[in-house]
């Protein structure tokens, strides 16, 4: 069974204009499914915020439970994420964004770090990681190979460029990757 429900703007602060919300949520059983377009709407309403204490928005991630929703936010800062920085993180979003409009009573928030062997999903960040190590494994063989691993050096458009282990630079369209993991175990010849 699927129920639409829509809804519409809300207001964010006094004097400032209204912030885009969810036009559209399904309801299966009890869960509620969240659409692409929707998590990237989540993302940029948040990402201001995220930007204004410093740090980079790796992934706003909307997780539907039987009865709650999860949110989970993964922060980026070139010098490291503390614990202390996921609770200041977790006030200003609790205190600038209005989840209870967005997401009823039943939510729970979690801010964390990325992780060192991060699996990268999209080309956000793939931009965040510039200048890390990578592991790249593609759908399709490209340059005689379906396995990679070089330094992110740039992201244009849709193609990832990494400087491989043997110096080389090399493109490779998002499509055709099926995972990429951030690794700082990688050693280089």
């Amino acid at each position: 069974m699927y129920l639409n429900i829509f809804m519409t703007s809300l207001p964010h602060k006094c004097g400032e204009p209204d912030r885009l919300s969810f036009s559209f949520i399904r309801v299966s059983g009890y869960k509620m499914l969240f659409s692409n377009q929707e998590q990237e709407m989540f993302e940029q309403e948040i990402e201001p915020i995220v930007k204004s204490l410093g740090f980079e928005l790796v992934q706003g991630l909307i997780i539907p439970g039987k009865n709650n929703v999860k949110i989970r936010v993964t922060l980026f800062e070139k010098n490291g994420v503390s614990i202390d920085d996921c609770a200041r993180m977790s006030r200003a979003l609790e205190q600038e964004y209005d989840f209870e409009s967005v997401f009823g009573e039943n939510f729970s928030l979690e801010v964390s770090s990325p992780g060192i062997n991060r699996k990268l999903k999209s080309l956000r960040e793939y931009k965040i990681f510039i200048g890390k190590p990578v592991k790249l494994y593609l759908k399709n063989n490209q340059y005689g190979s379906n396995f990679f691993k070089g330094i992110i050096k740039e992201v244009v458009k849709t193609e990832v460029l990494i400087l491989s282990d043997d110096n080389k630079e090399l493109s490779f369209d998002i499509k055709n990757i099926s995972k990429g993991k951030i690794n700082e175990n990688i050693q280089f010849n």
